[in-house]
C-alpha cells in the first residue's frame, strides 16, 4: 500500500515543446580514457597496506609527518582567510559602486527635471 497521494493531477495536460532542449540531442559525459594499471597491486591494496603501516608505526616515526600536516594547516587557514578578506573587498567595492550609480541617477534626474514638468515652469501646448 501507498500512503502518498497520486500524484496524477501535477501532471501537465498538454505537452508543450521545449524550444531550448528541442534543437540539441543530450549530452553525453565523456568518459576518462581508461589508465593501464601496472598489475602488480589494485588501488584498495595499497591503500589497506599503507594504512596497516601507518598504524604500525610509533609515535616518534609520525612526528614529522604530523609537523608537516600542522604546518600545511596553518598554511590553508591563512590561505582561507586573505580569500575571506579578499571576497568582503569585492562586496565593499560593488555595494559602494552601487551606490555611486544610484547616487549619480540621482543627480542626473533631478537635474532641470522640477516638478516633472520638464524643468522651464512654463505650460506647453
Amino acid at each position: 500500500e501507498s500512503f502518498l497521494p497520486p500524484l496524477s493531477h501535477l501532471a501537465p495536460t498538454t505537452t508543450t515543446p521545449d524550444p531550448i532542449h528541442e534543437e540539441e540531442p543530450p549530452k553525453k559525459k565523456k568518459k576518462r580514457p581508461h589508465r593501464r594499471t601496472h598489475g602488480k597491486i589494485s588501488f584498495s591494496d595499497l591503500a589497506r597496506t599503507i594504512a596497516t603501516k601507518w598504524k604500525a608505526m610509533d609515535d616518534t616515526d609520525k612526528a614529522p609527518f604530523a609537523t608537516r600536516a600542522a604546518v600545511e594547516k596553518e598554511r590553508y587557514q591563512r590561505e582561507v582567510k586573505m580569500w575571506k578578506l579578499g571576497e568582503e573587498i569585492r562586496k565593499s567595492r560593488e555595494q559602494q559602486k552601487r551606490l555611486e550609480d544610484i547616487i549619480a541617477r540621482g543627480r542626473n534626474g533631478d537635474q532641470g527635471c522640477v516638478g516633472g514638468d520638464g524643468g522651464d515652469g512654463g505650460d506647453t501646448e
